[in-house]
């Protein structure tokens, strides 16, 4: 997980969520346990880099990288420029791609990029929940992308799922239908990013975060839900295609159409 420059707008829940941030993804955090954690899901990951595997071209930009798991898996295949704000993450991300021919050096705040219309691709996985402001995030990735390009975003799901463990990891929101509406359209500067595509999926997810999260109160991932994730994979791939009307997360696509 990393994200851009925090809005400066007032939300009366944003010190809470900032700090949040700061401390789940800082050495040791309760957020870094869990991508440690989930990086052992091999399918579950694969299972979402899919999601972006049909928008990625020649330069690819992955939005909050963490610790590199899905930059891992796209620069299997594709060229991939990592951003991450968490120092400690981007540390360990150097580290583990120096030298690779595919995934470039981590950069931090994407705010910084000024590399207009050099990417084909930006993708994110569970990083735009994280963002006060994601239309500004948004708005500023459409002027790194080339006309046509493409915008994908995995995110949490539901409002009615969002539990302590959201609250605890800097969560702003879960996405819905409001959410797609208010991101239909997006437009900055010269540029117009519209949403093409927003569909919810893994819905035995959602089944299982409302157990866990939201009836027992958890407040932590463990090992054994990885390892209960793996095993699902090929049945959340069937219920995804059925387009079921709830999961725990979604996906959004959006392309620059100017």
């Amino acid at each position: 997980m990393g994200l851009g420059k925090a809005s400066s707008g007032g939300h009366e829940e944003r010190p809470d969520h900032v700090a949040a941030n700061v401390t789940a993804y800082g050495e040791d955090g309760v957020g870094v346990h869990a991508l440690e954690i989930l990086e052992e899901a091999d399918s579950y990951n694969r299972w979402i880099a899919d999601f972006f595997r049909s928008h990625l071209g020649e330069a690819n930009l992955e939005l909050g990288a963490g610790r590199g798991t899905l930059s891992k898996i796209v620069g299997e295949t594709h060229r991939v420029v990592p951003f991450e704000i968490s120092e400690p993450q981007r540390r360990f991300v150097e580290q583990r791609f120096a030298g690779h021919p595919r995934v470039l050096p981590c950069r931090s705040d994407v705010f910084d990029c000024r590399d207009w219309g050099a990417f084909d691709c930006v993708y994110s996985a569970n990083v735009l929940e994280h963002i006060e402001d994601d239309e500004a995030i948004l708005s500023h990735c459409a002027r790194l992308l080339r006309p046509s390009a493409w915008c994908v975003a995995f995110v949490p799901a539901h409002r009615w799922l969002y539990s302590r463990f959201d609250r605890k990891i800097g969560h702003f929101r879960r996405y819905g239908r409001a959410d797609a509406r208010r991101l239909m359209r997006l437009e900055s500067e010269d540029t117009v990013l519209e949403l093409r595509q927003f569909r919810y999926v893994n819905m035995p997810g959602a089944l299982g975060w409302f157990l866990k999260m939201r009836v027992l109160e958890s407040t932590s991932i463990q090992s054994k839900d990885a390892e209960i994730v793996g095993r699902l994979v090929p049945v959340i791939r069937m219920l995804d295609a059925l387009h079921l009307p709830f999961g725990q997360n979604a996906v959004l696509v959006w392309q620059r159409t100017r």
